[in-house]
């Protein structure tokens, strides 16, 4: 597997780079590293996702979880339907793994 030489691609306040988890599994599971260029806001709607800040760091907030500062090595698993945003604090790379995938 040769994840990374995959393309990064952008998407609204991110880029990022898909690990081909997903193709490999048949979409059971979805694995992507991204960089935040900016803050997002998302809703998760999913079984299973997890973050874990690979390089940097980024702020979480959620209504519902609470507002946390993330550096390199933290990881967050955020239940289904929890709205959430991230912003990054400097340049960070985030490694995020959903089930099924994205």
């Amino acid at each position: 597997h040769v994840a990374k030489e995959a393309p990064w691609q952008a998407s609204d306040g991110l880029t990022y780079q898909d690990t081909g988890i997903a193709a490999a599994t048949g979409g059971l599971g979805g694995a992507r590293v991204v960089r935040l260029t900016r803050s997002v806001e998302h809703t998760h709607n999913g079984e299973f996702l997890l973050l874990a800040v690979l390089r940097g760091a980024a702020r979480f907030e959620s209504p519902t979880l609470g507002r946390y500062e993330f550096e390199a090595g933290d990881t967050c698993a955020v239940p289904d339907g929890t709205r959430y945003a991230l912003a990054p604090l400097g340049p960070c790379e985030i490694l995020e793994v959903t089930l099924p995938a994205r």
